[in-house]
């Protein structure tokens, strides 16, 4: 179940598919998708991941 509203919430991150999958798999819960953009909250275990993950990944956060 998704959040079919996302541009409500405040506090959240976007990321395309590629992303969204390293996230997932690594346990960070999906928040809400609309279009090609997968919200996740901004949350500490979202940062822990983050923070931990390829270079890649760093990058995209920082354009998101």
């Amino acid at each position: 179940m998704f959040i079919l509203n996302p541009e409500e919430i405040k506090n959240k991150v976007g990321f395309k598919k590629k992303v969204s999958n390293y996230l997932e798999s690594h346990g960070v819960p999906l928040l809400a998708i609309k279009g090609d953009i997968h919200y996740y909250r901004d949350t500490d275990l979202l940062n822990d991941v983050l923070k931990s993950s390829p270079i890649w990944v760093k990058w995209a956060k920082k354009f998101a």
